[in-house]
């Protein structure tokens, strides 16, 4: 399931110099889209870092069958946080009240389905 939430105007981020490296990897972690330019004052030396991030969050649930584990791994992008989470269910956990529970958390109404399963993975890393 593939979803997308904007906003009418971009978001206008301004950090420092120091700052500027850490704030796009967390922009490109999350997958917004963006641009940066730098703020120079009159002598010409680097003030601000301005990142220009485009209104549009795309988020996505993906379930992924891993019939070697007897497993379903639940990937969801972008829904309660930015960056990836992936959830690893036993096939029997999928059922009519854990898919409403995936509702009011992508509705942002309740986390429960994240205490459902065990997080397997944040970022692609293991927990």
């Amino acid at each position: 399931m593939f979803y997308r939430l904007a906003a009418p105007k971009p978001a206008v981020v301004r950090v420092s110099p120091m700052a500027a490296v850490s704030v796009e990897e967390r922009l490109r972690a999350a997958a917004l889209h963006f641009h940066s330019e730098t703020e120079l004052d009159k002598d010409k030396v680097v003030r601000n870092t301005v990142f220009h991030v485009d209104p549009t969050i795309r988020a996505s649930v993906r379930f992924k069958p891993d019939y070697r584990r007897q497993a379903i791994d639940v990937m969801l992008r972008n829904v309660d946080r930015f960056e990836s989470v992936l959830l690893e269910f036993e096939p029997s956990a999928i059922d009519e009240p854990a898919l409403e529970d995936l509702v009011r958390l992508v509705l942002g109404e309740s986390n429960g389905f994240l205490h459902r399963a065990p997080l397997a993975y944040v970022n692609a890393r293991r927990a």
